[in-house]
């Protein structure tokens, strides 16, 4: 016997037991507690590829809201403004940056808070904005990406300039640099005893040298008491030149008094010496010139014996 089946009851039960079942899932992940949010933009300077709408922002790691919108800066195209939704108890503040962190593999990105400083003072909207704007920071995979390309850009230097040493004028150059170099060994190699010679003469001087400074205060003394005898010389002389000084102003003085009190009387006998000389003159010419054949006349003398 075959049991009758009631289709209308077995969809009833169906469609309740759906309902409940989505009424309870909407129970589960609705958010039972009010909670006051704060918005708050941010302007990303690179792609934002991951984010969307609905998607995390994290506080340290723990979700304290989440992004209500995203759409490219209405100013500056290259710039991509997230709105974002915070709850109002979070200490966002002046020191508050934002990145964009990709969780694990699967790209899914989220917003990521840091650096509230509890004593630094809270982020306000300034004149002109809508909400608050927290400064941004690039992510790690931005950081990384500059990094590898700033790497990059280093090696292609690099081996230009790798590249240029290693041209072949300067593979010439590092050939004669060789060849000379063996060459001045060879020479220095011919000339070793000539240079421990050297060595030898420059360890005698340096020693003669060291001797030296150990004498040199000896010497020093020698010298300033050798300096203190030519002062002491020096006063003598000077001494002497101040006694032979005022003699000779004495003598001066002296003779002008002699002038000054017998003066016609020089006079007259200075005259009388020049005229006696000019006579001694006239007189030792003339005998010269009257008498000198006689006088000076070469004598013969008569022939010895034997000869004629």
């Amino acid at each position: 016997m075959e049991s009758k089946v009631n289709y209308t009851a077995v969809g009833l039960f169906v469609v309740i037991l759906s309902a409940a079942l989505i009424g309870l899932g909407l129970w589960i992940g609705a958010d039972i507690s009010p909670k006051d949010y704060r918005r708050y933009d941010a302007f990303f300077n690179e792609s934002v590829s991951g984010l969307n709408a609905n998607a995390p922002v994290k506080y340290r790691g723990v979700t304290v809201g989440r992004v209500s919108h995203i759409q490219l800066s209405p100013d500056n195209p290259q710039q991509v403004l997230v709105e974002m939704e915070i709850e109002a108890h979070i200490p966002i503040t002046v020191a508050t940056y934002a990145t964009l962190s990709v969780q694990g593999i699967t790209g899914i990105a989220h917003v990521e808070l840091e650096g509230g400083d509890p004593l630094a003072a809270a982020l306000h909207a300034h004149e002109g904005q809508h909400h608050p704007i927290i400064p941004t920071k690039p992510s790690l995979f931005t950081r990384i990406d500059d990094a590898v390309s700033e790497v990059y850009s280093t090696l292609g230097v690099l081996s230009e300039d790798i590249n240029m040493l290693l041209s072949d004028e300067n593979r010439e150059s590092v050939r004669m640099t060789l060849r000379n170099v063996a060459a001045l060994t060879e020479v220095f190699s011919g000339k070793s005893t000539d240079l421990e010679k050297t060595f030898s003469d420059t360890a005698n001087i340096i020693a003669n040298v060291e001797v030296a400074t150990e004498n040199l205060p000896t010497l020093m003394s020698g010298l300033e008491q050798a300096v203190d005898e030519f002062n002491q010389t020096a006063g003598s002389v000077r001494g002497m030149t101040t006694g032979i000084d005022e003699m000779v102003n004495d003598v001066h003085m002296e003779l002008n008094r002699i002038l000054r009190t017998s003066g016609p009387e020089m006079t007259v006998l200075i005259e009388r010496l020049n005229t006696l000389a000019e006579e001694i003159s006239l007189l030792s010419r003339k005998i010269s010139t009257e008498s000198n054949p006689l006088l000076f006349r070469p004598t013969q003398l008569k022939p010895g014996p034997g000869e004629e």
